[in-house]
């Protein structure tokens, strides 16, 4: 039962996480833009922490992204005028209808009245036990993917602040 309630709730995100993006360019406030792109990437996370059962790389990434979004943030939000934000009526039939059904299906998933009992659970006490010993692991390559993309992104940024005229 356990597997196949984390089946349907990887199932979900994945719907939403190919839902985000239409939402993302039917809009053109980029305040609505910032919080649908940090939707997004707390669906990845999540997605990051079903397939890992570890934790520990999905909250790097949601760090990372914060981070960045935040910057973002500040530097859209001083370049655009101050207006508020109107949903045409048409998107918002749209967006309501399709959350509504992606809320249907997230219910019809998780109150499956189909006991599925045939599932066999030893294959979980077969794998081994993850702990934080497995991020730093010579065979992970997440980790010096993640240690090259910060150090670029330190690059950039030093980069973008170093001011050759200054009084």
């Amino acid at each position: 039962m356990f597997l196949f309630k984390l089946l349907s709730e990887i199932k979900f995100t994945m719907l939403l996480l190919l839902m985000m993006p239409i939402f993302m360019f039917m809009t053109h406030n980029p305040l609505f833009m910032v919080i649908m792109i940090l939707m997004e990437t707390l669906l990845i996370s999540m997605m990051m922490n079903y397939i890992n059962l570890s934790f520990w790389m999905s909250y790097i990434l949601i760090l990372i992204f914060l981070g960045g979004m935040l910057v973002i943030f500040i530097y859209i939000a001083s370049l655009t005028n101050h207006n508020n934000f109107y949903m045409k009526m048409k998107m918002s039939i749209l967006f309501m209808f399709l959350l509504l059904l992606m809320f249907m299906i997230y219910i019809n998933n998780n109150l499956n009245l189909n006991n599925n009992y045939n599932i066999n659970f030893n294959f979980m006490m077969n794998q081994p036990i993850y702990s934080m010993s497995t991020l730093y692991n010579n065979m992970m390559t997440s980790t010096i993917t993640l240690a090259i993309y910060l150090m670029i992104t330190l690059f950039i940024i030093v980069k973008m602040c170093n001011f050759n005229k200054t009084p």
